[in-house]
């Protein structure tokens, strides 16, 4: 039997957003003082603050994969991974970011549970005080939630 269309979506959507990260760590370009193209290196794109792992809380574990760290071009990046049985009601805070990591306004993107084995959608807010919390997916009983958000501080 074959998958519902939406979970075969979701499914698509999770295996990009795992090869676009692995992409964009694995080679960074090199660019010049003109912004023109110079090579393209392997490696990390990391400013040196290295993958730093949150201590998640309302009894979700923080799994393989789930970080935040800075670009070498000033962009926050949020690998978000969680597993367990915690609490999934809208609003629940996994885990806070600290300071010099926060968006300067609420930032939101899509997430993915596992519910069952199924994929189901909800949502990712960052709050401006750094608070990660997730929507959309209360009473579901998701046994495994990620997303990846990206953005820029002021």
């Amino acid at each position: 039997m074959k998958p519902p269309l939406r979970v075969a979506i979701l499914k698509g959507l999770q295996n990009a957003m795992d090869t676009t990260w692995q992409k964009f760590f694995n080679k960074v370009a090199v660019l010049d003082e003109d912004n023109e193209f110079t090579e393209t290196v392997s490696g990390s794109a990391f400013d040196g603050s290295g993958e730093i792992v949150p201590t998640s809380g309302s009894g979700w574990t923080s799994g393989t994969g789930c970080f935040y760290s800075k670009s070498f071009d000033g962009y926050i990046i949020v690998h978000m991974y969680c597993s367990g049985s915690g609490t999934d009601a809208d609003g629940t805070t996994l885990f806070t970011l600290p300071s010099g990591y926060r968006p300067t306004n609420a930032y939101h993107t899509p997430l993915i549970a596992n519910v069952g084995g199924w994929s189901t959608p909800g949502l990712f807010y960052i709050t401006s005080g750094g608070a990660a919390k997730i929507y959309g997916i209360a009473g579901t009983g998701a046994s495994e939630i990620s997303a990846l958000a990206m953005y820029k501080t002021a």
